[in-house]
């Protein structure tokens, strides 16, 4: 059975354009990632390192690591929230 969905040539704009413009987007997008090399892709900032961050885990407490006056304008606005 056929639909009443025809190809029109020149193209129309319609309600649907912007979601056919998004979802060629995305499928270049996929296809560029998947053609070129993971390391281009680093070295261009295009993805993720792979190197693992160091966390410093020896931090002081919170209370400690800030001055008197700046914990107690914390201690202040929490008690203002509640």
């Amino acid at each position: 059975m056929l639909a009443d969905h025809p190809i029109y040539m020149p193209p129309k704009i319609n309600q649907a354009s912007p979601l056919f413009i998004m979802c060629c987007t995305c499928v270049f997008i996929i296809v560029f990632t998947t053609i070129v090399p993971g390391d281009l892709l680093l070295q261009w900032g295009f993805s993720m390192s792979k190197d693992s961050l160091d966390v410093d885990e020896d931090l002081p407490n919170f209370f400690e690591a800030l001055q008197l006056s700046e914990a107690e304008k914390i201690i202040a606005e929490n008690r203002q929230m509640m």
